[in-house]
């Protein structure tokens, strides 16, 4: 972060305090006609699975986290389903706000889900198809598991990505917070090779960490009653492909496939519409112009990604923004809030 963006962070609680930031996401929307913010979560912890230690952002957001961005969102924003961020302004030309989960487990329905009806606000549940009502693992859950459980104090990152280097690039799993650190690169780098390669990269990740996984989720997800009790509730259930790969890195038949085939599950199995999709990972380097085409053409309302920015009327209506809170505190989603709607 450069001095300027330091100072402008250092400022947020003040500006805040004072009323600016409201200020300037009334002039931003009524500029763009309507529109907000579309946020995305993953996961939602129950407190007593976060009772006396750090949770890293990337496991999960303990509940009266997403409690307080909730209450906070309400007191600036209006509460809509995702699909409807783009629609114009209304009569009360409030900001609006939307919440997503992706992925599909079973903390959203068991956790998330009774703090969104208590509140009133709806939400959308992106799910990939394949892995609904199994016992699979996310690639990403299981070497999560296995760098922050391995028996060794490092690891040689060429060695698990089958690469070459020139020099042995060690990660060091001294600590929890090397290996929160090494889990974060690791996933980095896989998130970004071929899809096909990732069964032979996990497969060298358990030998180099020494601990061996039967490769059912420890991490439970939900099933297809699941979904239709979240239906029933006045949820949104969404696509989120088959099986989760990175569609630009897919040949032309594999997007048509994930994209398609999802919509296809969903509706066999919940036996309503299924109008929303959000892209695997969602950033700029996991989906492209194939993958927006094959959203159109399977017939979606809206495409999500994961590129931070405002959605208005101007959007795209399949390259939908989303953001991202970590926070409890007002002043900090604030100033998160603030950087999406300054564009």
């Amino acid at each position: 972060m450069n001095v300027s963006g330091f100072l402008r962070k250092a400022a947020s609680p003040v500006r805040y305090a004072i009323g600016a930031y409201g200020r300037e996401w009334a002039r931003a929307v009524a500029a763009a006609g309507g529109g907000g913010v579309v946020l995305c979560y993953h996961r939602i912890l129950a407190e007593a699975d976060c009772e006396g230690r750090r949770v890293p952002p990337e496991e999960g957001l303990p509940a009266s986290v997403f409690e307080a961005q909730l209450r906070f969102l309400l007191r600036h924003f209006e509460p809509v389903e995702a699909a409807r961020i783009r629609e114009p302004a209304g009569a009360s030309r409030r900001p609006r706000f939307a919440v997503t989960f992706d992925d599909g487990y079973a903390d959203n329905r068991l956790v998330a889900a009774p703090i969104l009806a208590r509140l009133g606000v709806p939400a959308t549940f992106f799910v990939v198809s394949g892995y609904v009502g199994t016992q699979r693992q996310f690639w990403w859950d299981r070497a999560m598991h296995l760098v922050m459980n391995a028996r060794v104090d490092h690891i040689e990152i060429e060695r698990v990505l089958g690469t070459t280097g020139t020099a042995p690039d060690r990660l060091s799993l001294r600590t929890p917070a090397e290996r929160e650190a090494a889990a974060s690169r690791l996933c980095r780098d896989i998130r970004h090779g071929p899809p096909g390669e990732i069964a032979g990269v996990l497969i060298r990740l358990e030998q180099a960490c020494g601990v061996v996984t039967d490769h059912t989720s420890p991490i439970p997800l939900m099933t297809w009653e699941h979904l239709r009790e979240l239906v029933a509730q006045g949820f949104e259930i969404g696509a989120h492909t088959v099986e989760h790969h990175s569609l630009s890195r897919l040949a032309d038949d594999e997007v048509l496939r994930e994209v398609s085939a999802c919509k296809a599950d969903l509706e066999g199995k919940l036996g309503r519409a299924i109008r929303s999709f959000a892209y695997p990972y969602g950033s700029e380097e996991d989906f492209d112009d194939r993958a927006v085409e094959a959203v159109r053409r399977a017939g979606y309302a809206a495409g999500f990604s994961f590129v931070k920015g405002f959605a208005s009327p101007r959007s795209d209506a399949a390259r939908i923004p989303r953001i991202c809170l970590h926070r409890a505190w007002p002043a900090a989603n604030a100033y998160a809030v603030h950087g999406a709607l300054a564009g």
